[in-house]
């Protein structure tokens, strides 16, 4: 995440092109495999038929992994105006762009997010929380550095002239599944 802070202007950026790049690379090795088994391998006439039909498989699903890996990971740029008092979401990908515009009034707070990640670790990403309780993931990666998401929330909520987060605060959301904390 680049965070650029003015006067009046917060801007957090979040630019995934290393998941890019890796979702790139599934792209094309499963592309070499589904070719290769649709009769571009120079061997192809020795390949038995369940050979042929793995690599063509395999090769699906690496393109499939690609493409969701690029799909899932957009381009966040989120700015706090206190001149228009307006907090704007862009996200930008494959999936198509998305621009959303809050008046500060619209906005409860930001917060940060926890969630635990495959090992069982605790991982955090930055949210947002509308005053209609809807809650929005601004990051789209996850950290186990939760001091430097807190920080963003903090100054985001503090040029926002809302309550200023607390580290005891604990929302636990209805399906339990992760829990927010302020």
């Amino acid at each position: 995440m680049k965070i650029e802070r003015d006067g009046h202007t917060l801007a957090i950026s979040e630019t995934p092109g290393w998941l890019w790049i890796f979702g790139c690379f599934f792209i094309a090795i499963g592309a070499a495999f589904v070719y290769g088994a649709s009769g571009g391998y120079s061997n192809y006439d020795e390949a038995t038929r369940f050979e042929i039909a793995a690599h063509f498989i395999g090769g699906l699903t690496a393109v499939a992994v690609g493409f969701c890996v690029i799909w899932y990971a957009p381009l966040t740029r989120l700015t706090v105006d206190r001149n228009t008092e307006t907090v704007t979401l862009k996200r930008g990908g494959i999936s198509g762009r998305t621009n959303r515009v809050f008046r500060f009034e619209e906005v409860k707070h930001f917060f940060i997010l926890e969630d635990v990640d495959s090992d069982g670790d605790p991982v955090w990403s930055l949210g947002m929380e509308l005053a209609d309780s809807e809650i929005i993931e601004i990051s789209v990666f996850k950290t186990p550095d939760d001091k430097f998401k807190r920080d963003i929330a903090f100054q985001a909520n503090e040029l926002m002239y809302k309550q200023l987060p607390s580290y005891r605060d604990t929302f636990v959301p209805e399906d339990e599944s992760s829990t927010l904390m302020l």
